[in-house]
């Protein structure tokens, strides 16, 4: 994480990926809640404070817990959403 933020500190734009993967959005196995996976809520919420200027693409397959969307919402900030799409 310290490196990330380090990065978000250096440059003029950040675009942070974040998301779950196969291990997270599978049939027959239930979420004990609807936050991201690990601390990256936190890394996007500090990146958000030391660089405004983000854009937060999120792949997910399921509904997600999103805290920090108001901190997002400004005339630079963005979010774009990546859905898992069905193979069934």
């Amino acid at each position: 994480m310290d490196e990330a933020l380090n990065i978000a500190k250096e440059v003029d734009q950040v675009v942070l990926m974040v998301g779950t993967n196969s291990d997270w959005e599978t049939e027959g196995n239930d979420r004990v809640d609807f936050n991201l996976p690990g601390k990256q809520n936190e890394l996007i919420e500090k990146v958000l404070e030391i660089n405004p200027n983000t854009i937060v693409v999120l792949n997910t397959g399921s509904p997600i817990n999103m805290p920090w969307t108001l901190e997002i919402i400004s005339p630079i900030g963005s979010l774009k959403l990546i859905i898992f799409l069905s193979t069934s």
